[in-house]
């Protein structure tokens, strides 16, 4: 027992006739987080080993300050597991501060002896889900290569491993230059350069196909500059990779509107009432998940409370219908009972939008004033 004690403690030297006693550090190791990790969870899981009959502490510094610190607890074979959070509880906040936080992990075994190590974690709200996907992407790619540079003889393990380790930054610093790409996007949408961002947005998402958010955008803005083909284009592919939403449906119902509405000679107009049933259809799926307008959120794209949402629908589809009657009188060609019926559908959906108007907030009514007008001139005509 006392030679297994003395392994793990330190070793003796024969110093003249006397014993020097030199003792070890604790042998620690920090598993999780890995330096760099990117959260927008308020605590942070710390696991990792220590040699036996070591303590180990762990602390969360922003600032040069110790905002919480825990001892962890001690788990089989030398594990160790503790939970820090990230909120400074002297700041009253009830999320931590965006940022950088250390993570400090020390060990004190009974010879006094202390090891230390550091992780710095990044907590962040906007776009960590696809930021994080992106590391986790890289830090496996990483992690492969260096299994499979371990793999092969001695001779060539070392190049191996860098030529691992430079694939890996590579991948790293495209991800980034995407991030940094998308980032530009929403800057100029902000400046109001439409057209420059829509070119952004389909820059990132040449690269990547697979980044949805870029997408969206892009659909959006084409939606507002009446390119509205590439807003149902982009809104298809949304519902193909992420399913069908109130949102998706909602903008494909007004793309078809504002395409039906450029039909302005009599020989389109059976095209336009297509068009005008077709954005009908998509605006009732958006109702019925209406739902979705409070339960999705999408992060970096702005939205309308729910309630104008589900008043623009109403609107939408009212004047779809007040079109269809329009474009149907016109032309002459449908017998009277059925034209009155069309006429009907359009009252019917006018009533049902100046309810439902009537039931909104007076913010909500103030936002939707001029639309409001516009219905109740055009209303007249029925």
């Amino acid at each position: 027992m006392k030679k297994a004690a003395i392994a793990l403690l330190g070793c003796i030297i024969l110093v003249g006739i006397g014993i020097l006693f030199i003792p070890h550090s604790p042998e620690l190791v920090v598993n999780n987080p890995m330096d760099g990790f990117i959260t927008d969870k308020d605590t942070i899981e710390v696991k990792g080993k220590v040699s036996l009959k070591s303590v180990v502490k762990a602390a969360v510094i922003s600032h040069n300050k110790e905002i919480s610190v825990v001892f962890a607890k001690p788990l089989e074979n030398g594990e160790y597991q503790a939970t820090l959070c990230l909120r400074d509880s002297s700041m009253f906040n009830e999320l931590p501060m965006e940022g950088t936080y250390t993570i400090k992990v020390s060990a004190l075994n009974a010879a006094k002896k202390v090891s230390v190590i550091e992780r710095n974690i990044v907590f962040r709200l906007d776009d960590v889900e696809q930021a994080t996907i992106e590391a986790a992407k890289a830090e496996k790619a990483k992690q492969l290569a260096i299994q499979q540079a371990e793999a092969e003889k001695a001779a060539k393990a070392e190049k191996a491993k860098q030529l691992a380790i430079q694939q890996a930054e590579e991948q790293a610093r495209e991800a980034q230059q995407q991030a940094d790409a998308f980032k530009a996007g929403l800057e100029l949408r902000q400046a109001g350069k439409i057209k420059e961002a829509i070119d952004a947005f389909s820059k990132v998402a040449s690269d990547d196909p697979d980044y949805l958010k870029a997408v969206w955008n892009i659909s959006i803005l084409s939606l507002s500059v009446n390119q509205c083909s590439r807003t149902l284009k982009g809104m298809e592919e949304i519902s193909r990779s992420s399913g069908e939403t109130a949102f998706t449906c909602f903008y494909s119902g007004v793309a078809h509107y504002k395409m039906a509405r450029k039909q302005a000679s009599f020989e389109d107009a059976d095209k336009a009432v297509k068009m005008y049933y077709q954005a009908i259809k998509e605006l009732e799926k958006a109702y019925v998940k209406r739902q979705d307008f409070s339960r999705i959120k999408i992060s970096q794209v702005a939205f309308n409370p729910p309630q104008k949402n589900i008043h623009d629908i109403r609107y939408y589809q009212s004047m779809c219908y007040y079109f269809i009657y329009k474009w149907e009188r016109t032309q002459g060609e449908l017998e009277d009972a059925k034209l009155q019926k069309v006429k009907m559908q359009a009252r019917d959906a006018f009533n049902d939008y100046f309810s439902y108007f009537t039931n909104l907030s007076e913010d909500t009514k103030s936002s939707c004033n001029s639309l409001y007008n516009n219905a109740l001139q055009v209303n007249k005509e029925l």
